[in-house]
């Protein structure tokens, strides 16, 4: 049956009803997600109503009821993404409920912290930033280097304890992997400039024996001795991944106890920093100097 004004006034009229009573009795997560959802379907609403009209007034010989429908054809799938999107909020929100009602004491605690931490992470996200665990971290910078080869580029400042990169010392099963390929990109036809901040108190020989044995291995490896005197924003520990298609950032933040491991990382897809790493990555190699 073909769409008319009438019907589509209804259905509008319908859609409406619905969103007013979820925000009336549902959940707060729900409401949230009812209201976002309505705001967005005004605004298709709108957009529908002008789009009819401006075809009106440049093409009388096409009708309301084909415009309609070619419209609602066109958005539909926007509108029932945001719908499965709400269902799924609703969904969520009721097993939370479920779950609330069984907890108490050090159990509830526990649950706060875990939900408080999960929503701090999903706010991350929004922004472009996935927090990732220690193997999480390692298993995608192994699998983006893997893919790098010719014509493919890796910008990285090590912060963290340079001797983890020592080719002859490497303890960590997963700094060694990495390193394996690290080599093998090379051999590809990658090209990889790595930057050490020096932070051991050790002899200028040792200080620099990570370093040199980058350079071993075909890695543009240069250093920078004075770390106090960098500005914060420089002492991260970051790679940028170049690929020929795209670029990807990741951050590993070091554990307390153990400066010489990685204790968590976050992948960056956010335009914003993954050019605000790659700033950082050629301004330190600007103030590098080679061995």
């Amino acid at each position: 049956m073909r769409a008319t004004p009438i019907l589509w006034s209804l259905s509008q009229a319908a859609v409406g009803v619905g969103l007013v009573v979820l925000l009336a009795v549902g959940p707060p997560a729900a409401k949230d997600a009812a209201l976002e959802l309505t705001v967005a379907y005004v605004a298709l609403v709108i957009a529908l109503q002008t789009f009819v009209l401006a075809h009106l007034l440049t093409r009388g010989e096409v009708s309301i009821a084909s415009l309609t429908t070619t419209a609602v054809e066109r958005f539909s799938s926007t509108l029932r993404r945001s719908i499965d999107r709400l269902a799924d909020t609703v969904s969520h929100t009721s097993e939370i409920a479920e779950v609330e009602g069984k907890l108490s004491g050090e159990l509830w605690e526990c649950a706060t912290r875990k939900v408080n931490m999960l929503v701090r992470q999903l706010r991350e996200i929004s922004k472009g930033a996935i927090p990732l665990t220690r193997a999480e971290y390692y298993d995608n910078i192994i699998a983006e280097m893997d893919g790098m080869g010719d014509g493919c580029e890796a910008l990285a400042i090590n912060y963290i304890d340079e001797s983890r990169w020592g080719v002859r010392v490497t303890g960590d099963p997963h700094q060694a992997r990495y390193l394996k390929a690290n080599v093998e990109a090379i051999r590809r036809g990658a090209t990889i400039r790595r930057v050490f901040i020096l932070t051991r108190r050790m002899s200028g020989e040792r200080n620099v024996e990570a370093v040199r044995s980058q350079k071993e291995i075909g890695v543009n490896a240069k250093f920078i001795r004075d770390h106090e005197m960098l500005e914060q924003d420089l002492k991260r520990d970051v790679v940028l991944f170049r690929h020929t298609d795209r670029s990807v950032a990741y951050e590993d933040f070091c554990d307390p106890v153990d400066p010489n491991r990685v204790l968590r990382g976050t992948k960056y897809v956010s335009k914003d920093e993954i050019a605000r790493i790659e700033n950082l990555c050629r301004k330190a190699l600007d103030m590098a100097q080679d061995i």
